[in-house]
């Protein structure tokens, strides 16, 4: 399975139009959200979102705060409404889980998210978490990423790689890393599948929207993830375990 874009693939949503700067501002802008940098996760702080947004357009950092992996519809529910999520990109956790209880029991498993920050902002090089595929919609600003495949595991060294700005005396293997190279604007959706290591970095500032998933392509990935993760508390797996048994099956999918 290969990453893919799909161009224009959310233009027709409601939120390219209603998720601007001043409609975050106006109607969010109370919420206080935690930020880092870039570049140092370390580095932190917290700020509204109204703070937020004067900090992203008038930011002319190298390594700016970034907002990632904000779970908005904790806080905001409504905004889910602004957006269509593809079947093709199907999730066994939100057939089998009542949205109820993604918004409070099972909040582990939400795997939804809203990334903002200024130009120059972005991820650094990783593999998404416990092993789940992702779609990615700009819904403003121009996204730069690559993505490299599980066999280039030991040319980005585990992701310690900046691919954008590399330095081939520390990470010499990533001379020979081939990879793929994309730009992302407005209305873009970008398919990022589980195998694939990858980097993104905001070239305009802007908003985008993520969720992850797990259907019949990734199971046994996840599985694996799952049975292996030291970040699940015995208790988050008895609870995963009770809604999606398969996830700590050993029974293999094409068996």
């Amino acid at each position: 399975m290969e990453p893919f874009i799909i161009k224009g693939g959310a233009s027709s949503w409601e939120a390219i139009s209603k998720w601007t700067w001043e409609y975050f501002r106006k109607n969010l802008g109370h919420f206080r959200l935690q930020v880092f940098r870039t570049k140092n996760r370390h580095d932190y702080r917290y700020m509204s979102i109204a703070e937020y947004v004067d900090y992203i357009v008038n930011c002319e950092e190298s390594d700016p705060y970034y907002a990632t992996a904000w779970q908005f519809s904790l806080a905001f529910k409504q905004l889910v409404n602004d957006y269509q999520v593809s079947e093709s990109f199907d999730c066994l956790i939100k057939r089998r889980i009542p949205d109820d209880i993604l918004h409070s029991d099972a909040k582990l498993l939400l795997l939804r998210w809203i990334y903002m920050g200024p130009k120059n902002s972005g991820s650094s090089m990783h593999l998404d978490i416990c092993s789940t595929h992702a779609w990615n919609a700009v819904i403003s600003g121009k996204k730069e990423w690559v993505f490299f495949g599980p066999e280039y595991t030991a040319h980005v060294y585990d992701g310690e790689v900046d691919s954008f700005i590399p330095d081939y005396d520390l990470h010499p293997k990533f001379r020979d890393a081939i990879g793929y190279h994309c730009f992302q604007y407005p209305g873009d959706i970008i398919f990022t599948p589980c195998t694939h290591w990858h980097q993104v970095r905001n070239l305009e500032a802007g908003i985008s929207i993520t969720e992850n998933f797990v259907n019949h392509s990734n199971l046994n990935y996840v599985r694996r993830s799952m049975q292996n993760s030291e970040d699940l508390s015995d208790e988050q797996k008895v609870f995963i375990q009770t809604f999606l048994p398969e996830l700590f099956s050993q029974k293999q999918e094409n068996e």
